[in-house]
């Protein structure tokens, strides 16, 4: 038997995919493409983080928060590494940008 919480993660993660696809110009990045691949998920601080990667765009990361609300960040980082500090970064400001 499959959790509950693991059918709400495979759903946002899908959700998640089609949402960091986006670009804002409105291409979308096909995720079949060659070149493209998810590198890593991760929460922080109770905050969905996806780092993929792309061969136009290097490493990037988009964000899911607890509200359900995705953010897609546009900058580019050479490793999955820094892609992942500068999401965890991003995140405890936007924590404390939010609490503080």
């Amino acid at each position: 038997m499959v959790s509950k919480t693991v059918i709400v993660g495979i759903l946002l993660m899908n959700s998640i995919l089609r949402t960091v696809m986006m670009q804002p110009n409105h291409e979308v990045n096909n995720p079949f493409e060659p070149g493209f691949r998810l590198e890593e998920v991760l929460i922080y601080c109770g905050v969905m983080t996806l780092v993929f990667y792309t061969n136009s765009k290097c490493y990037q990361f988009g964000v899911v928060a607890e509200d359900g609300s995705v953010e897609r960040r546009e900058e580019i980082y050479y490793t999955a590494g820094g892609a992942r500090e500068a999401a965890k970064n991003w995140i405890a400001l936007k924590n404390f940008e939010n609490n503080g």
